[in-house]
């Protein structure tokens, strides 16, 4: 069968990915390798825990994720090679043979490398999210056959705008002022400015990349390159396997944590559109604009760089509240084994949440934690209750307000494709059934984040009846006790 026409420009091509080995990574790899006949990857992998680039590479091809890959390609790992570096380094810590090499052999740049943490310094998130991006570009100039170079930023670079289109926005402070910055102040003296800094950015995530995009916008405009804007980044709709998620990034850790009936009550509002799109159908729309790209650079008239903003609020819009009704029916009827209470949310306000934590967070894990403790067990909850309420401060602004993002330049790739490319690299957002995403997303936190075996499922049904009992029991004992507490205050009072 003759390739389709994004088969085609993969055909043979050289790809140099940056967070090939990440979430979003992982899945562009095997795309790749599976629906292409790509011709290398080149992966920059940095040195971890010990771990050299190729026992990473191994490590990461021993996920389940790659294990369709394996059955239907087996012989693809000579289509990979890993290349020593690193984001933080100068150069991206490249030697001078592999520079050398990437200048030479590439064809397409997937830049997706970056710091994701919501609460990163501000030193490290400038140097892995911005100045990376300077190294990358500056590379991508000396290549003489460079087709298209895609830098993967969010839809929330932005977000300072209610109104989100697929164009550039000017940014908190330029790429140069931000190196001056970090020139002139030490890494201390940078945190304690960072909340005047950042300003009307609620973390130094999208503060970077905004700054990034501006940077991609000046230094890039001789270069075939875009912008590609994925919202939230969920578990895998389709393929290669449903449901599949391997951290705690995004909405996961929330609904994680929910789903064990470890979180009780969150700052969150039902009411506003929660985007999340699945990590499956953001790299297929990826994988279309990184050919999109090369088509416009051939036939553009105009200097302004592409941007997709790939959503899924214009098209198929889901309510936080309507995500969280169907998860808690899902949860319930396919408890994990380590839930601890049942699965049930409060939707709070700032206020709210600092006094009904206290009682339904914060005194059951001093309680759980002192048990802990005369058992001869190490006390871990309250420590998990402080991260989780971190997670929840940094996580309000996108949980309590909505955008409204644009998508047309999105749109029009998919209307463009060939109905055979649409087949192998679906990323309709019209056409996704919300129910099925969710039951499948609450089977893949229940196997892929918190490690539950199928054969655990009977016994947390039994254990999820018991604790219904207990929880309805606890709740009333709770009540009674804030109540006789009141009661005698109101006493106290009205005796005087």
């Amino acid at each position: 069968m003759d390739p389709t026409p994004i088969q085609q420009f993969y055909k043979d091509a050289s790809v140099f990915i940056t967070g090939g080995t990440g979430f979003m990574g992982k899945i562009l790899v095997e795309k790749l390798l599976r629906s292409t006949e790509v011709g290398t990857l080149y992966l920059l992998v940095r040195e971890k825990k010990g771990k050299r680039k190729d026992d990473r590479i191994t490590e990461v091809f021993d996920d389940v994720v790659f294990r369709k890959l394996k059955s239907e390609k087996p012989k693809f790992k000579h289509r990979v090679q890993a290349i020593s570096g690193d984001l933080m380094l100068p150069n991206l810590g490249l030697s001078e043979s592999d520079r050398q090499l990437l200048i030479s052999k590439v064809n397409v740049i997937i830049h997706m490398g970056a710091t994701i943490k919501f609460n990163e310094s501000i030193s490290s998130a400038l140097h892995a999210n911005v100045y990376s991006t300077k190294v990358v570009i500056d590379l991508a100039k000396e290549m003489k056959q460079l087709k298209s170079i895609v830098y993967v930023s969010t839809a929330y670079s932005n977000c300072t705008q209610s109104e989100v289109e697929e164009r550039l926005y000017d940014p908190p402070i330029s790429y140069e002022e931000s190196m001056e910055l970090v020139e002139k102040l030490s890494p201390k003296e940078l945190e304690k400015s960072t909340s005047r800094l950042i300003g009307k950015w609620p973390n130094t995530y999208t503060f970077t990349k905004c700054i990034a995009e501006s940077l991609v916008n000046k230094e890039g405009n001789e270069l075939p390159i875009a912008i590609f804007r994925p919202s939230i980044v969920e578990s895998t709709y389709r393929e290669p396997i449903e449901g599949w998620k391997n951290n705690f990034y995004g909405a996961s850790g929330f609904y994680s944590a929910l789903y064990t009936g470890f979180l009780q009550v969150n700052i969150s509002n039902r009411d506003v559109v929660l985007d999340i799109i699945p990590v499956d159908m953001a790299i297929s729309a990826l994988v279309a604009c990184a050919w999109d790209v090369s088509l416009k650079n051939n036939n553009r008239t105009s200097s302004d760089i592409p941007v997709y903003n790939y959503v899924s609020g214009p098209e198929n819009p889901l309510l936080l509240g309507e995500l969280t009704d169907i998860f808690l029916i899902y949860a319930r009827r396919y408890p994990s084994a380590q839930t601890l209470w049942k699965p049930h949310i409060i939707w709070a306000n700032y206020y709210k949440f600092s006094v009904l934590s206290f009682f339904l967070h914060t005194i059951p894990a001093c309680i759980l934690d002192i048990l802990a403790i005369c058992t001869f067990n190490k006390p871990r909850i309250m420590d998990a209750y402080k991260k989780i309420h971190s997670s929840i401060i940094s996580t309000a602004p996108f949980a309590t307000k909505g955008w409204k993002f644009r998508n047309d330049n999105v749109q029009k790739v998919w209307l463009g494709m060939d109905h055979r490319d649409k087949e192998t690299f679906f990323f309709n957002m019209r056409d996704v059934n919300w129910t099925c995403f969710i039951r499948s997303y609450v089977m893949g936190i229940r196997k892929y984040i918190l490690k539950d075996s199928d054969k655990t499922l009977q016994a947390a049904k039994r254990k999820y009846k018991w604790l219904s009992i207990f929880n309805t029991t606890a709740r009333w004992l709770m009540i009674i006790f804030i109540y006789n507490i009141f009661l005698r205050l109101f006493k106290a009072m009205m005796n005087k």
